[in-house]
């Protein structure tokens, strides 16, 4: 009868660890349930947080072609203008000389060409040539 009491006593301890065993492991189960909901919950959020930044980079991107391409016909424009303005400044520069340097070529009497140059409409020079 003691051994009985005392294998008893054995199996009620042994009982005793599984439950205590059986509620430690219902308990990390509870937490890791709940690490794994806000797991997700967190996940949901970047995924959402990513989806809008991916948005916002693709209209960057559309922004920054634009803008390019912008820049790339105002390069264009502006090497066009400075031809432009070069080729204006010499056919004004030569406007303007030709105006300084009004020239006027007569045959004389004698069969010798004879020419005038006016310079700065304050100087006169003549030369003879045959």
């Amino acid at each position: 009868m003691a051994r009985a009491i005392q294998k008893q006593h054995l199996v009620l301890e042994r009982i005793h660890r599984l439950r205590q065993k059986a509620n430690d492991t219902a308990s990390q189960v509870e937490s890791l349930q709940a690490e794994l909901g806000r797991a997700k919950s967190s996940l949901e959020m970047a995924n959402s947080d990513n989806n809008r930044l991916l948005g916002q980079l693709d209209a960057a991107e559309k922004k920054r072609d634009e803008l390019q391409a912008e820049v790339d016909i105002l390069k264009k424009s502006k090497k066009k203008a400075c031809r432009a303005a070069n080729t204006a400044g010499f056919n004004e520069a030569e406007e303007s000389y030709k105006k300084q340097s009004d020239v006027s070529s007569s045959d004389g009497e004698d069969g010798v060409r004879r020419t005038v140059r006016f310079k700065n409409r304050g100087s006169l020079g003549v030369s003879d040539r045959q």
